[in-house]
């Protein structure tokens, strides 16, 4: 329905290792998703896989808030190949959202947690 009425774009955030064929069922939930969407033929489709999704939220979770904690101490030690698991704001990822929905492009666009940064 949303390609019969004009939608140009749509931006998903999905997750990290988001894989169809995935052995873990959250993972291979997000990859089917993103299957999903992607073949709904949507002129521009933006995907963006962030590792854990930093920042407040109104809702008390009190193992999301330890998990913030956690990873602050955990990033500095996360690089090379390990540097995309770094924990990103949640606020960054609306920025690259938002700043990659006003390019006219198509096509299908996959954003890792590591690339999102240097999008916003």
């Amino acid at each position: 329905m949303a390609k019969q009425n004009g939608l140009e774009q749509y931006h998903l955030v999905s997750s990290i290792g988001a894989d169809i064929n995935g052995a873990n069922f959250y993972t291979k939930t997000k990859g089917e998703t993103e299957a999903d969407i992607t073949a709904t033929g949507i002129p521009a489709i933006h995907i963006y896989r962030p590792s854990f999704l930093a920042g407040d939220r109104q809702e008390s979770r009190p193992m999301e808030k330890f998990l913030n904690g956690l990873m602050k101490v955990i990033n500095p030690l996360l690089f090379g190949s390990w540097k995309k698991y770094h924990s990103i704001d949640a606020s960054t990822v609306a920025m690259a959202m938002y700043l990659q929905s006003k390019k006219q492009t198509t096509g299908v666009f996959i954003y890792e947690s590591d690339k999102i940064k240097q999008l916003s």
